[in-house]
Formats: C-alpha cells, sequence, structure tokens
C-alpha cells in the first residue's frame, strides 16, 4: 500500500511478504571439501517506508522492516562446529596421523553398550599393536576424554579419520570392539563425517529479525540563493545468526551505526561542497562471518564495518 498523508506532506508505504524456499542453497566445509546443501525454509515480514516534510525546510524518513526466518522441520545436517551433535554416544575424532585427512574431524559411534572410547579401551588398542597397527593410534586430549564436555561434545579422541580403503582401521575390526562409522541411529552407509542434527525452526543466517533506519535534515536558506543542509542518519539492526546452526559462538549481537553531512549549495545547484562524516562514534560493529575448516581450527572470519571515516567532497553540475 502506498499513501499520501497530512495534505500531502506525509508519504506512507507498508508491503507484507512471504517467501516459501524450496532447495535452498547453503554453504559449509566438510572433510576439507566446500560443499553446497540444499535445505527449505520459510520467511515473512513487514516493511514500512515513511518521509514526512511539515514544511520546505524540515525532511524525516523512518525505513523498517521485520523479519521472521524459519528453517523446515525435516532439515538435518551436520554442524561443522560439532560433528557429534551433542550426543554421548558418539566420540569425535581430530585426526592426528600425517596424511591428507590430517587435521580433519570425524567421528566414531558407540555401539552394543560400549561406553570406552579407542583411546580408553586397552584391548582394541593392545590389538592394534599386536598385528601391527600404530601404537597410540588413538590417544585423549589434554584433559581427557571428557575435556570438551563443557561445549556439548561429550567424548573427544585424537586419531585417524581415513575410511578403510585408504587404510584406516577396517570396518570389522571397529565394529568387533563396539565401534562403528555408521551412525545406528541413521539411515545406514559411512557418516564418520558426523552425526546429523535436526535444524527445524532455526533461523537463516544474517538475518536480522529487525532492521531501523532514522534520518533527518534542514535546509538553511542563505542569502544570494545559497543553502546549507545539515544531515543525520541512523541504523540498527537485530541480533542475528552467522549461521543456520544457530550455535552461541555464531550470535551476531546488535549493533548500530550513525553518519552526519554538511552540505553547502550554489545557487540553482551548480556546485556544491559536502563533509560528511561516517560511523561517527566509531562503532566496531561485526556485520558477518564465516566458519573455516577442522583442518584451520575453526577459526571464524569475522567482517567488520568501516571505522570511523570522514572526508569532503566538491562538485558542479554542468
Amino acid at each position: 500500500t502506498k499513501n499520501l498523508l497530512a495534505d500531502g506532506t506525509l508519504q506512507a508505504n507498508m508491503s507484507a511478504w512471504y517467501y516459501n524456499y524450496e532447495g535452498l542453497q547453503v554453504s559449509s566445509i566438510l572433510d576439507n571439501t566446500a560443499v553446497n546443501q540444499n535445505i527449505d525454509a520459510h520467511l515473512w515480514g513487514v516493511e514500512g517506508e515513511f518521509f514526512y516534510a511539515p514544511d520546505d525546510n524540515w525532511q524525516f524518513d523512518l525505513n523498517f522492516g521485520t523479519v521472521n526466518s524459519q528453517i523446515g522441520a525435516n532439515t538435518n545436517l551436520v554442524d561443522p562446529r560439532n560433528p557429534t551433535g551433542g550426543r554421548s554416544d558418539v566420540v569425535l575424532i581430530k585426526d592426528a596421523t600425517l596424511a591428507a585427512s590430517g587435521g580433519e574431524n570425524c567421528v566414531l559411534y558407540l555401539i552394543g553398550g560400549q561406553t570406552e572410547t579407542p583411546a580408553d579401551n586397552a584391548a582394541f588398542n593392545a590389538y592394534l599393536v599386536a598385528n601391527g597397527g600404530q601404537p597410540g593410534l588413538y590417544f585423549d586430549p589434554p584433559g581427557g576424554v571428557t575435556a570438551l564436555a563443557g561445549h556439548g561434545v561429550a567424548l573427544t579422541n585424537y586419531g585417524t579419520c581415513l575410511p578403510e580403503n585408504r587404510g584406516g582401521v577396517p570396518d570389522q575390526l571397529l565394529n568387533a570392539f563396539g565401534y562403528s562409522r555408521t551412525d545406528p541411529l541413521g539411515s545406514g552407509g559411512d557418516q564418520s563425517g558426523g552425526a546429523t542434527v535436526n535444524l527445524g525452526g532455526n533461523r537463516l543466517q544474517n538475518t536480522p529479525p529487525v532492521t531501523i533506519s532514522v534520518g533527518v535534515q534542514y535546509t538553511y536558506k542563505l542569502a544570494g540563493g545559497y543553502t546549507l543542509i545539515p544531515r543525520a542518519d541512523f541504523y540498527w539492526q537485530d541480533h542475528m545468526w552467522g549461521n543456520i546452526f544457530n550455535d552461541p559462538a555464531d550470535s551476531i549481537k546488535a549493533w548500530e551505526v550513525t553518519n552526519a553531512l554538511l552540505t553547502f549549495n550554489a545557487p540553482d545547484s551548480k556546485w556544491y561542497v559536502q563533509g560528511y562524516i561516517k560511523n561517527v562514534f566509531n562503532e566496531s560493529n561485526i556485520t558477518g562471518e564465516y566458519l573455516t575448516s577442522a583442518t584451520s581450527g575453526l577459526y571464524t572470519n569475522a567482517f567488520l564495518g568501516d571505522p570511523r571515516t570522514y572526508g569532503l567532497k566538491v562538485g558542479a553540475k554542468f
């Protein structure tokens, strides 16, 4: 809806919208490979644009948007930050071998009532050594097998992520000692890349629920047809998530920025001089992020807004 109100001094535009995505692409890095995966998602919201000019001097504008985003109920993916999916029957393995898989994350599943991890299973390690295997192939991290329990990873070892066909421990041997590359709760096949988690109801990445921008300017009419126009703009956006898994580490807090502008115009706007300050209060705003691979330690690249910048512009109209 588009409207002119208050004797034409107020322009008020409003819109409501709804999107239903099927096969929306999201990207991540799994097993050192950048992959695109498809999800279903629903988004809806309301947007408003308002412009108010009560006289020849004052101008006010206000824009706002609301977004409700929701991932489809049947979306199951592996979270690169926690391939165990927070389960107590899954062991996170950090590959510590001198191989192409070095530094990767993978998982082993405890089966048949098993409670010991590969590193703490004396019989398993003894069998590996007795049959020409690598002594200490699986070993505990500093702090022990539960060192990351406080971060949602119940069990973890160093070890190997190599599959059987590339020189890893044979599946038959793993199974004999209560371990598996196949998720007992899954659909079969090698799922050592991680246990999937259901993302139904999670919010999409980089989708703040609310955004607001406000601007105001005043025109000083000077002698000889010159004008001086100071203007200020303010923008704010709500908290959002850096990825679709909505992990606490990927929470991006609400942020704001203020800009100021002063324009001196010649008669008929034949030329102008303009001074500006962007990000007046020098806010350090994180505006997005990118999660790297497990081999890089899953560090997060943070994208920042520009720091305070200021300058002068001169222009002419021919």
